[in-house]
């Protein structure tokens, strides 16, 4: 019976996941970053390569396009920010993209003695229960958060994750999956609601960038399971991944 372990925040790493080399990671950084890269697979891009410094991120040559924040604001003299609304078709089809951020990236780097990385949101949350339903690997969910602090966002979406997942039988190995559980369970009617108490959604709207909410909260737009291989994010080979990009004119 596989195992389904659940990180509130990237604070509980060292302490919780002794060796990730037999399992799946799920990273999980619902505003913004896993979902801006889930748009930006949407509409076409080559692949996207997550580095956890801007300094890194700074290095890449010219072909490729850079994106990136630090605490919510775009990085200075990069080509885009964080935000899924700037990862349009026009833009990154066919782009390989360096991206940087506050958690997510943060948190890609601190998996990467996974034995798989996946990249989920809700674009194409049921893609990613699929694909960890059929490849019956351990799982550990880690939410992302804000600089190691817990947040409903990436917390509430672990929660539904974690229920898909024990509901066809994975065994919790956490108490943290059982919060997150709990969390969902009690909010799963109105997640739109709930989320309006989130730090981050305060963060955002402060940041008069309140359409990214609403972006990073659309349903399975996207069919293709997403993971970190040799460094970049990609399309992972399934039959589930047939996906077409997305037009210029469809909406976010």
């Amino acid at each position: 019976m596989p195992k389904l372990t659940t990180l509130l925040s990237p604070a509980m790493f060292d302490a919780t996941v002794l060796d990730a080399s037999n399992k799946v990671v799920v990273v999980i950084d619902i505003f913004r970053a896993t979902s801006t890269m889930t748009v930006g697979m949407e509409n076409g891009a080559k692949a996207i390569y997550p580095v956890k410094d801007v300094a890194t991120a700074s290095k890449a040559g010219a072909s490729f396009i850079k994106a990136g924040e630090r605490n919510g604001v775009k990085v200075e003299g990069f080509d885009l920010g964080n935000s899924p609304r700037e990862f349009t078709a026009d833009i990154v089809r066919d782009r390989d993209i360096v991206m940087t951020t506050t958690n997510g990236t943060r948190a890609i780097s601190m998996s990467e003695s996974a034995k798989q990385i996946l990249i989920s949101s809700y674009r194409n949350i049921q893609a990613t229960i699929d694909y960890l339903v059929s490849s019956r690997e351990d799982v550990v969910l880690f939410c992302s958060g804000w600089k190691d602090v817990v947040n409903i966002e990436d917390t509430l979406f672990a929660g539904e994750l974690a229920s898909a997942l024990c509901d066809i039988g994975f065994e919790i190995d956490n108490d943290a999956a059982h919060i997150a559980m709990a969390v969902y369970e009690k909010n799963k009617t109105n997640i739109d609601g709930f989320l309006q108490k989130a730090s981050h959604v305060k963060r955002i709207k402060k940041l008069q960038s309140e359409g990214d909410v609403e972006a990073c909260l659309k349903r399975n737009t996207c069919q293709c399971v997403l993971e970190v291989k040799d460094g970049k994010v990609v399309q992972l080979e399934t039959s589930t991944n047939n996906q077409k990009p997305a037009t210029r004119n469809q909406q976010l």
